[in-house]
């Protein structure tokens, strides 16, 4: 093969090579911005109630190699004026591979610092299959004194049966972030 075709065989390949990961970084870019969106918080007075609801939806959070984890959050009062709920809502959403893992009804024990801060009831609200995965929607209400100590934590843990959820720096700041609209 004669050096001139060799390369602009090279080129081409090099064209081709920079495109691909130039749309690979394009699509992971618009994920992580699909991600931020998706779990921003945000509140919504409805008038036929008289009640605001502030919340965010579907935040990562770490899972393993078989189950994708996400995070959603609420909470309400009456009226637009903030005021300080009697508890938040906690909604954990798990992306099974092979089956359904959870009971209709568990303990989740929120850890503060490494201490256990207390046990929180949860329910298993819904299973279903979702394309390929198995869906599990599990909620509590969590009264809102256990919420501020989650917040005022530096780190902390939600255990739940067999899997163990890291609240993370961004974590906490998004819980922050949704708390501070109650004020």
């Amino acid at each position: 093969m004669p050096l001139k075709s060799l390369l602009i065989c090279f080129c081409a390949t090099l064209l081709c090579c920079s495109a691909l990961v130039s749309t690979m970084v394009g699509e992971s870019k618009s994920k992580v911005q699909d991600d931020a969106d998706a779990a921003k918080v945000n509140s919504r007075y409805d008038q036929k109630k008289d009640e605001t609801e502030v919340e965010f939806r579907q935040l990562p959070l770490k899972g393993n190699d078989t189950q994708r984890i996400f995070l959603s959050v609420s909470a309400s009062y009456k009226g637009q004026k903030p005021k300080r709920p009697e508890d938040v809502i906690f909604i954990v959403s798990v992306l099974s591979q092979q089956s359904y893992r959870y009971p209709d009804v568990m303990a989740m024990q929120v850890l503060i610092e490494g201490k256990k801060a207390g046990d929180v009831v949860m329910i298993n609200l819904d299973k279903r299959r979702a394309e390929e995965d198995y869906l599990e929607t599990i909620g509590t209400r969590m009264k809102y004194d256990l919420f501020q100590r989650l917040l005022k934590a530096s780190s902390a843990e939600l255990h739940l049966a067999n899997l163990t959820l890291p609240i993370e720096a961004a974590h906490l700041a998004k819980l922050r972030e949704l708390d501070a609209m109650l004020h």
